[in-house]
C-alpha cells in the first residue's frame, strides 16, 4: 500500500511486535554502511501501545537499497565479509549489555545504545535481501526456462547451518531419548542455554514448566525416530540442494542461492542476539523506569534514548504522562538518521495494525489467494487466525496457521499446523525456515491472507502452486 507524505510516496512494509524505543534505535537503519551494504533507505514508524509497530519506507529509496543488495548478492567476497560483521558487531553488542548489566551508568548506556543502532540495521538488510535476491533468482530461472521454479528456490536457497530454534529442538530430543532420572538436570541446562529463543523483542522467556510440557510433546512421539527424522530432513535438503546448483551450473544462480542461504542463516543469527539483549537488559531498564516514577520496566518501550539517559543524569521525567501522551506515536528518520515525530494530525495517513486485521472478510466459496512458496505441498483444513501467544490457546492439531508473519514462539502451534499461511516475509522469513525444517507446505507474502479468512474457514492450501483455496 502506497501513501503520499510530505511530497514523497512511502509504502507500507512489515508490523511487529516492537517498541518505540526500538524504533527510535534504529535510527533509519542508517548503519548499513557498516555491514559494507547500501545506504538504507527512508524509514518511518506509528507505534501503539509501546510495541504495536507498523513500519513504512521511502518507496524510490527503497527500490535504490533493494537493486544495491542484489548487486552485492553477486559478488561472493562482499556475502562473506557481511558475516564478518554481523559475527563482529555481534560480540560488541552484548559485551556492551555485560558492562552495563556490571556497572549501569551514563557511559555504558550510551555504549549500549550506540551498539544497539548499528546492529538494528542488520534487520533490514536480511529482510529486504530475502525479497529481492527471491525476486531476482526467480527472474533469472525464467530465463534459463527452467521449470518449477518455487520448488528448486526452496532447495537452493536452503541454509547450511541449522537455525538456533531447531538446535534447541534436537538437544530436547536427546534429552527425551535419556532416562526419567537424568532428564532433570539436562533440562535445565538446556533451558539455562535457550530460554530467550521465544523473547524476539517484548514477549517472556521459556520458563522450567515451558520446557517441562515441551519434554512431555516430545516424548510420546519417539523422540529417537523424531530426531533421525530430522537430521535426515536437513541432510536430504542439502544434498538435493547441491545437486540442483551442480545440475543448473549457472554463476549467477549459484550466488544468489549461496547469498540467499547465508541471508537466512544471519536472519536467525540476528534474530537470537537480540533475544538475548532484549532479555538480559531488563534488570536495567527496571531501574530506569522507577527513576521516571513506574514499577515496570516495559514502560521503557514508550521512552525515547535521550529520555533514559535523562532519567540516568537525574533528570525529572515521569513515565505515566509521557505513556498517556505516546498512545499512538510516529517518527520519521531522514538520510542523516535525525528522528522527527508525525503529527497527530497526520498519523491517520498511515495505516495501522488494526486496520490491517479489520477489513471486510471475504464469504464467497472458491475464493482464491495467491502467495509465494516457501515450502511444497497440499493440504485441506480449518483456517485459524493468529497473530500473537495470546491466542493459542485456540489452535489444534491439523488446523491451518494464518497469521501476517510468525515468530520462534509460534513453534508450539506451528507443530500441530498442517500448513502456514502469512501476509508477509520472502523465502528467508521465520515461516519459510520453519516449514522447510518441519517439512510442511508453506505460502509466505500473500499480503491479506489475515484479512479475507476467518477462523473455521475451510482451506486448501495449495503449495505446489502457491494458492489458497476457499473451499466452505
Amino acid at each position: 500500500m502506497d501513501i503520499k507524505y510530505k511530497n514523497k510516496i512511502w509504502t507500507t512494509g512489515v508490523n511487529r511486535n516492537l517498541s518505540f524505543l526500538h524504533q527510535c534505535l534504529s535510527a533509519g537503519f542508517t548503519h548499513t554502511i557498516d555491514f559494507g551494504a547500501p545506504q538504507a533507505p527512508l524509514s518511518g514508524s506509528i507505534t501503539s501501545d509501546g510495541t504495536k509497530t507498523d513500519i513504512f519506507y521511502e518507496k524510490n529509496s527503497l527500490d535504490i537499497f533493494g537493486k544495491g543488495l542484489v548487486k552485492m548478492s553477486h559478488d561472493p567476497k562482499k556475502i562473506r565479509a557481511l558475516q564478518t560483521y554481523y559475527k563482529k558487531f555481534a560480540q560488541e553488542f552484548l559485551l556492551s549489555l555485560q558492562r552495563l548489566n556490571k556497572n549501569t551508568n551514563s557511559r555504558n548506556l550510551e555504549l549500549f545504545f550506540r551498539q544497539y543502532s548499528r546492529f538494528c540495521s542488520g534487520l533490514l538488510i536480511t529482510r529486504v535481501m530475502g525479497i529481492v535476491d527471491y525476486s531476482a533468482l526467480r527472474d533469472k530461472l525464467k530465463d534459463l526456462n527452467i521449470d518449477d521454479i518455487d520448488s528448486i528456490i526452496s532447495y537452493v536457497s536452503y541454509p547450511e547451518k541449522n537455525t538456533p530454534l531447531t538446535l534447541s529442538r534436537i538437544e530436547l530430543l536427546k534429552i527425551a531419548s535419556l532416562k526419567e532420572l537424568d532428564r532433570e538436570k539436562k533440562l535445565r541446562t538446556w533451558l539455562k542455554r535457550f530460554q530467550h529463543i521465544p523473547v524476539n523483542f517484548c514477549e517472556d522467556p521459556w520458563t522450567m514448566a515451558d520446557a517441562l510440557q515441551q519434554l512431555k510433546e516430545i516424548s510420546g512421539k519417539d523422540p529417537e525416530a523424531s530426531l533421525r527424522k530430522m537430521l535426515q530432513n536437513h541432510q536430504d535438503k542439502l544434498r538435493n540442494k547441491k545437486d540442483l546448483l551442480r545440475k543448473i551450473k549457472n554463476t549467477h544462480v549459484l550466488n544468489l542461492a549461496n547469498a540467499l542461504g547465508i541471508c537466512t542463516t544471519l536472519n536467525e543469527f540476528r534474530k537470537n542476539i537480540f533475544c538475548k539483549v532484549s532479555l538480559e537488559y531488563r534488570s536495567v531498564f527496571l531501574k530506569i523506569a522507577k527513576l521516571g516514577g513506574s514499577e515496570d520496566w516495559r514502560d521503557c518501550f514508550y521512552l525515547t534514548p535521550d529520555e533514559m539517559k535523562g532519567l540516568m543524569a537525574g533528570k525529572k521525567i515521569l513515565i505515566p504522562k509521557i505513556k498517556m501522551q505516546r498512545k499512538v506515536v510516529g517518527r520519521v528518520v531522514d538520510k542523516k538518521g535525525s528522528m522527527s515525530f508525525i503529527k497527530a494530525k497526520d498519523l491517520n495517513i498511515f495505516p495501522n495494525q488494526e486496520s490491517h486485521n479489520s477489513s471486510d472478510q471475504i464469504s464467497t466459496k472458491g475464493f482464491e489467494l495467491k502467495g509465494i512458496v516457501a515450502n511444497k505441498g497440499k493440504v485441506i483444513g480449518p483456517v485459524k487466525i493468529v497473530f500473537h501467544r495470546g491466542e493459542f490457546e485456540k489452535f489444534k492439531k491439523g488446523d491451518i496457521l494464518v497469521s501476517s508473519m510468525t515468530s520462534v514462539d509460534f513453534v508450539p502451534i506451528m507443530e500441530m499446523a498442517a500448513a502456514f499461511v502469512t501476509n508477509e516475509g520472502g523465502i528467508t522469513s521465520h515461516a519459510s525456515i520453519v516449514a522447510r525444517e518441519m517439512n510442511k507446505p508453506c505460502i509466505i507474502g500473500t499480503k491479506i491472507a489475515t484479512m479475507v479468512f476467518k477462523d473455521g474457514d475451510m482451506v486448501e492450501v495449495d503449495a505446489e502452486k502457491g494458492v489458497i483455496r476457499k473451499l466452505s
